[in-house]
């Protein structure tokens, strides 16, 4: 498992490489707190990286021995999240129907709902990012 200590951040970029399990959300949130700091779009952007690193344990098909890449970069009015994973699922990310009784499956509408935009890429893996307005 990483250390904290391990992550890259520099000039309002983060690079963090996460095991494939379910201690990576949790990670994810704290490294990104880190480098946001306190300003406003913080609690929104925990949100989305901690269900796209979520999607991408429960959803990629990678194993426990594997990792999932976090990079956040902060650029003049918004921050740009990217969760890279092995893809080996074969599954595209999509924002699924509402089912009320259902539990779980409501991560992208979330991040959907909280983003300027958002989107996936199949190259090498998969690729899920989103932007937020700062």
């Amino acid at each position: 498992m990483p250390d904290l200590m391990d992550i890259r951040a520099t000039d309002g970029r983060l690079e963090l490489d996460l095991p494939c399990g379910p201690v990576a959300p949790r990670l994810a949130r704290q490294a990104l707190r880190g480098v946001l700091g306190s300003r406003r779009v913080g609690d929104d952007a925990a949100l989305v990286v901690s269900e796209l690193v979520t999607n991408a344990v429960q959803h990629s098909g990678c194993d426990p021995e594997q990792t999932i890449r976090l990079d956040a970069l902060l650029s003049a009015g918004c921050v740009r999240i990217a969760v890279h994973d092995p893809g080996r699922s074969g599954q595209t990310p999509r924002v699924r129907d509402e089912v009320p009784a259902q539990a779980g499956g409501r991560g992208l509408r979330l991040v959907e709902q909280l983003a300027r935009r958002w989107g996936s890429d199949h190259r090498d893996g998969r690729l899920v990012w989103a932007e937020l307005a700062l």
